[in-house]
């Protein structure tokens, strides 16, 4: 388990969390790039088929 400290910004409870968000997604973004995948797709391979996801009669 790993805990991330942000250094206190002085912003707002609201606006505080903005810079750590950012900082998880660059990171994301670097895993993403090391593994050769686009970080815009979640759902790949099989899962992916669009047929999965409809809702309704098929």
């Amino acid at each position: 388990m790993a805990t991330l400290v942000e250094p206190d910004s002085g912003l707002p409870d609201l606006l505080a969390q903005i810079p750590m968000t950012v900082r998880l997604q660059l990171l994301a973004l670097r895993f993403a790039r090391m593994r050769g995948q686009d970080a815009d797709v979640a759902i790949t391979g099989a899962w992916a088929e669009p047929s999965i996801w409809r809702i309704g009669p098929r």
